[in-house]
């Protein structure tokens, strides 16, 4: 496992300082900074986000976590391609899923994580909890 995309959630879980989901979302972060591992986030997770912490912490909250949040991920980018790769998912039933699946299955991301697993159930990749990415990060250093 050399890359992750995250879900949404996952960085939420940072931002809104969400318990008891932070502290597996932050040692995520922490491999990345170690160069562990590498870190994704869809182009289209950044404004989610932006609007989110805008909504609960006030935009100079979230203008500076987004700014902070370019320190540790790369940005899959969110293309027509993307969108069309997405739209052959018509089964799924989160758009915004199918998006980022699409993104990471595009980019050769090797793993999502997610709290949500049941939403990338149809995912044609790899889709692992915070604390399953943890454990796979933890035997590798072993």
């Amino acid at each position: 496992m050399d890359s992750i995309l995250l879900d949404t959630n996952i960085i939420l879980d940072i931002a809104l300082e969400r318990q008891p989901f932070y502290d597996r979302a932050h040692q995520l972060v922490l491999a990345a900074l170690k160069r562990e591992v590498a870190l994704f986030i869809t182009a289209t997770t950044i404004t989610d986000i932006y609007y989110i912490i805008r909504k609960t912490k006030g935009r100079e909250s979230a203008w500076g976590f987004v700014t902070h949040l370019m320190d540790f991920v790369e940005v899959a980018g969110v293309d027509r391609d993307v969108i069309e790769r997405a739209l052959e998912f018509s089964d799924w039933e989160d758009f915004e899923d199918a998006v980022q699946a699409s993104s990471g299955i595009i980019h050769g991301i090797d793993v999502l994580v997610t709290r949500d697993a049941s939403g990338f159930s149809k995912a044609p990749l790899v889709v692992l909890a915070p604390e399953e990415a943890l454990t796979m990060l933890e035997e590798r250093r072993d």
